[in-house]
């Protein structure tokens, strides 16, 4: 049995948005990059969609960059279920982790002004790059159960928002996400409000969106991968922030950045990783 828990009244401790930090300005954020109408997505909904937003030379570079290193990391193992995986040990799907330094191409990822705007408008704090991570949900497999990627904490959640980049589209067949609208604001983890996350909610909804779209959330959003249906992987690739504040331990960029990449960001997106 499932139900849709009531939202919770947090006051809201986020700056007003125009209050932006000079590194995102040079990065392009505006206090008008974001539309009123994609304001209020976040705010009610807990989800934004950017419908082909990636340009289409960005997405052949990211696609051929994935395969390029899902080849290297799988060449002696085609199946994710023949090789211990990273993250979880997720069955079903291969992975990859750490892809700031991976290619040029990563830096257009954590610089785009629209996420950043985003971000800044969920949080309304300072905050840094999380991660850039990869996941591909393979053939018949890529169910997840309902989850959050963070507990809810006194500000409302919003201490984390991931996104989430198409490198195909997300149809009704191939393992798109599925999510649930205004759960960001529900003060019950889906363990406490449905019988079975694995199972479907009443109130979810499948994105469905063409390759190149972006999809940004904060982490408290109830939310889970489907299962792919078709006969060839379904591949995503995740850019991920936190507060500030928040410790991220041997993840942390400054002790994981290349040289090279360190050398040839400026000084806005070397605020966003923190180094």
């Amino acid at each position: 049995m499932t139900h849709s828990p009531p939202i919770c009244d947090v006051p809201s401790k986020r700056e007003p948005v125009d209050h932006l930090p000079l590194a995102l300005r040079e990065l392009g954020v505006r206090p008008d990059t974001l539309s009123p109408s994609q304001r209020r997505s976040l705010e009610d909904d807990g989800f934004l969609l950017l419908p082909s937003h990636m340009p289409p030379a960005m997405l052949a570079e990211l696609r051929r960059v994935h395969d390029e290193l899902m080849g290297e990391k799988y060449a002696d193992a085609p199946t994710a279920s023949q090789r211990s995986d990273y993250w979880h040990h997720e069955a079903g799907t291969r992975r990859l982790a750490d892809l700031v330094s991976e290619g040029a191409v990563f830096d257009r990822m954590h610089a785009d002004p629209v996420l950043l705007a985003a971000v800044h408008h969920l949080m309304g704090r300072a905050f840094k790059l999380d991660a850039i991570n990869a996941r591909e949900a393979l053939p018949g497999q890529g169910r997840q159960g309902m989850h959050r990627d963070i507990a809810v904490a006194g500000d409302g959640g919003r201490t984390s928002v991931n996104s989430a980049w198409l490198l195909d589209p997300f149809t009704a067949d191939n393992g798109a996400t599925r999510l649930i609208p205004g759960s960001h604001r529900w003060p019950d983890a889906p363990e406490a409000g449905m019988a079975d996350t694995q199972a479907a909610h009443p109130a979810e909804r499948l994105v469905i969106a063409p390759a190149g779209s972006v999809l940004v959330f904060p982490g408290s959003l109830w939310h889970g991968g489907t299962q792919n249906r078709t006969a060839i992987g379904r591949r995503v690739i995740h850019v991920s922030f936190v507060r500030r504040d928040h410790d991220l331990g041997a993840r942390a960029q400054r002790l994981r950045i290349r040289k090279a990449t360190w050398e040839r960001l400026n000084a806005g997106s070397r605020w966003v990783l923190d180094v």
